[in-house]
């Protein structure tokens, strides 16, 4: 006989763990639909409450895809989905991250750095102008 279950309610941490669990097979089986090797275990997989990349909350609990909901990303896209391999970041910042090299990436820093330098400068420029006057 089984023994009563004296709890109606799940609790929230218990349904957040479902429901990463879900995501985690769900990415198994697109892997293995794409071909790619996918062996790492639900308990090495890191579950981070903000995107280590970009700092915004990940919502692990939404239904629909957002900028903050949880996306997989492999470190070395020559390797599949293994033990040191994985991270969960937001999906923001794997779209951001999907096709570039790391070298394409560099160039948008740089490009993105020197811009706001020579924004900075224009605008400095222009506060002194007005400043003389």
């Amino acid at each position: 006989m089984r023994e009563p279950n004296h709890r109606k309610f799940s609790t929230r941490e218990e349904d957040l763990h479902e429901l990463k669990r879900s995501k985690w097979r769900n990415k198994g089986t697109n892997a293995w639909k794409a071909g790619i090797e996918f062996t790492i275990p639900f308990e090495d997989v890191e579950w981070p409450s903000h995107c280590p990349i970009l700092g915004i909350e990940i919502d692990y609990e939404s239904d629909r895809r957002s900028e903050n909901s949880p996306s997989f990303i492999r470190i070395s896209g020559s390797m599949g989905y293994v033990s040191g391999n994985v991270t969960v970041v937001s999906w923001r910042a794997n779209r951001i991250k999907n096709d570039g090299t790391l070298e394409e990436h560099q160039a948008i820093v740089d490009y993105m750095t020197k811009a706001s330098v020579d924004d900075t400068i224009t605008k400095q420029r222009s506060f002194n102008t007005v400043n003389k006057e």
